[in-house]
């Protein structure tokens, strides 16, 4: 399923802002939690879920996908 966000430019921020985010709070290596607080930043205003959808329709989505990133990161011992 496609929710609009499939070009290049937002991964590249998003591995930007991790590794910023990551020096910021002085650590060699980006985390799960800076990935995770910046994805809703990057990525909640490239998805289209439709002309009718509001921003907290956009950012529970991003949310959900995040769980289920989660939940299979979990299922394949990550």
């Amino acid at each position: 399923k496609s929710y609009g966000a499939s070009g290049k430019r937002p991964y590249i921020w998003l591995a930007r802002g991790s590794k910023a985010r990551a020096f910021y709070e002085r650590r060699l290596e980006v985390s799960q939690e800076d990935i995770d607080f910046l994805v809703p930043s990057i990525l909640e205003h490239r998805m289209s879920l439709g002309y009718l959808s509001s921003r907290a329709q956009v950012g529970q989505t991003l949310q959900e996908i995040l769980q289920e990133v989660h939940r299979g990161e979990a299922r394949n011992g990550r």
